[in-house]
């Protein structure tokens, strides 16, 4: 059945940077998939541990290696998608994972609804040493509550069409963190994201993540984005915390309606004893 299919030729970019201990895994998680009509492209920032060497053990599956002293990661993703020639990208970060035959199922949904632009599915939170720590049900898309409250759209789990990235004038290279909220917002804003429900990729939580360090510049990257694109600017306290408080009861909602709001509460109560605890 698949061989009929028309897929969709896939270009997925990976920036790195001394993440030796992970990219091995991340290369395999693509490859392994066999899905036939993929694009890989590295944009190595320069490492100096063993990132390089593994990647040259995969080289014949990449159409583009890059490695040298850039911008930093918004800047290589960028410069990636530059260089993607696929009617789809995505970028995988070098320290996280797809799940086997997720390329074949956002392939697949992509071939069989061509009018679909932008389209997520869900992601699994995962450790160090790839132990499943949460999975992460994404809800029904709403513009409302990306912008307020919550990206509600799991990069690792995304693909959109390379022109609709053009259209809204890409990746914003100056950008540390947020990087994808705001290229997000600006695409949904055009085209509105589909959401599948299978299990896309594997966010990797570890001690040296961004996740895990840079804490207030996701918070001041986040204010600079519903800044940029909110009707109600976080400027207006009051005004703002009113439209944001209604888009998390929305988000609230659709939680119960996908039946994931009850996992979140209790993933919320049981790190909170975890803390008292310790």
């Amino acid at each position: 059945m698949s061989n009929m299919i028309d897929f969709p030729k896939l270009s997925v970019v990976i920036p790195s940077y001394q993440q030796g201990m992970f990219i091995e895994r991340t290369i395999r998680s693509i490859v392994e998939q066999n899905y036939p009509n993929l694009e890989l492209i590295l944009m190595d920032g320069g490492s100096t541990d063993e990132t390089m060497s593994i990647v040259e053990r995969y080289k014949s599956h990449f159409a583009h290696i890059s490695s040298g002293k850039d911008g930093g990661q918004a800047s290589a993703i960028r410069k990636g998608f530059e260089i993607a020639t696929g009617d789809y990208i995505s970028w995988l970060n070098s320290d996280d994972t797809y799940n086997p035959g997720a390329l074949l199922a956002i392939g697949s949904y992509l071939a069989e609804h061509p009018e679909v632009r932008f389209v997520y599915g869900d992601m699994d939170l995962i450790d160090a040493e790839g132990k499943l720590i949460a999975h992460k049900r994404s809800v029904k898309f709403v513009l409302g509550v990306m912008k307020y409250a919550f990206l509600t759209v799991p990069q690792m789990s995304a693909f959109w069409s390379k022109k609709l990235y053009d259209e809204v004038g890409g990746v914003d290279a100056s950008l540390r963190f947020c990087m994808d909220y705001d290229l997000f917002v600006r695409m949904a804003s055009r085209s509105t994201p589909v959401h599948i429900d299978r299990t896309i990729g594997n966010f990797r939580i570890h001690p040296t993540s961004k996740t895990t360090n840079l804490e207030n510049v996701r918070q001041a990257e986040d204010r600079l984005v519903q800044t940029r694109y909110c009707d109600v600017k976080p400027s207006n306290r009051a005004a703002f915390a009113i439209v944001r408080y209604f888009y998390l009861f929305v988000l609230c909602g659709l939680m119960i309606m996908n039946g994931s709001f009850m996992n979140r509460v209790g993933r919320r109560v049981a790190n909170n004893l975890r803390s008292e605890c310790s």
